[in-house]
């Protein structure tokens, strides 16, 4: 009994330290709202950082078909092998 005492008031002992140093055990509703807020701006942010690589990408695929073709015009076909 007195092993199994001593070991819960050093888990109790571990969880308070804890929420001492700042790392709360508890949080509210409003700091889960606040962070889910804080998550939806971060996901909206970075799909649209995708969207814009993407059309950036598009873009350059094109531009680096029209550079082919002119080459292809300009001396024939290349055989690089």
């Amino acid at each position: 009994m007195e092993k199994w005492f001593t070991k819960l008031n050093e888990e109790i002992q571990l969880i308070l330290d804890s929420a001492s140093e700042g790392e709360p055990t508890i949080t509210s509703p409003e700091i889960v709202a606040q962070e889910h807020r804080e998550l939806q701006a971060k996901v909206t942010h970075l799909t649209q950082l995708i969207s814009t690589y993407k059309d950036a990408l598009d873009e350059l695929r094109i531009e680096n078909g029209q550079y082919r073709e002119l080459i292809s015009q300009r001396f024939g076909d290349i055989d690089l092998f």
